[in-house]
């Protein structure tokens, strides 16, 4: 008798624990959705609240770190304020340490965040910062390749990286593009590990191909 209700109580615990694994793929699937989305601050700020709210819930998972930092960072690009830009990005770079801290096996992920963070603090002062930001944007895009070659973000960055240095430094469309469309072919044959895996990006490129094709 005790090892039938041991069975039924361990059935029970497990039956629980799918539940709420389920519960909250459900919950990450539907913020991410939405955060490819919105082009609103206030939406955007609202989605790093939430994943926030999922990270405390469920401190074993790094992909709300991950996905609050990237909110910020986005904010960050929005934001028209320097002083709010670099307040999301100091968020952002907390988080994703915190994210690291938890998985450390999606390393190419992170770093391609914290690269993409790194644009974003050259965009808040682009005249002083952009040497600085876009050696550690470019080293750190350099270790996710290492990492992970077939990272289709590894060349969506680099390429938008280039669409914005003038020429005469080395960017401009003819160095651009050819990253640009790397990054298209990776796109397509790209297989995130799950469905609220990382795979932001695409919408950047294809919007960047057609400045590549004018």
């Amino acid at each position: 008798m005790k090892t039938t209700l041991l069975s039924i109580l361990t059935l029970l615990i497990g039956l629980c624990a799918m539940a709420e694994g389920e519960k909250y793929v459900e919950r990450m699937e539907r913020n991410i959705a939405l955060m490819d989305t919105t082009i609103e601050m206030s939406v955007m700020q609202d989605l790093a609240n939430r994943f926030d709210q999922i990270a405390t819930a469920e401190k074993d998972q790094w992909l709300p770190y991950y996905y609050s930092a990237y909110a910020y960072v986005n904010l960050a690009f929005m934001s028209d304020e320097p002083g709010k830009g670099d307040g999301f990005l100091d968020k952002a770079d907390a988080l994703l340490k915190s994210a690291q801290a938890i998985d450390n096996h999606a390393k190419d992920e992170v770093w391609l965040l914290q690269a993409y963070a790194a644009q974003a603090r050259i965009m808040v002062d682009p005249m002083t910062r952009g040497q600085m930001y876009g050696s550690i944007a470019g080293t750190l895009i350099e270790q996710a390749k290492l990492e992970n070659p077939d990272n289709p973000r590894v060349y969506y960055l680099t390429g938008q990286s280039l669409l914005y240095t003038p020429p005469q430094s080395g960017g401009g469309k003819a160095a651009a593009c050819p990253y640009i469309k790397e990054a298209q072919e990776k796109y397509e044959t790209a297989k995130p590990a799950s469905s609220i895996h990382p795979s932001w990006g695409k919408r950047g490129v294809t919007l960047f191909v057609k400045m590549c094709d004018e």
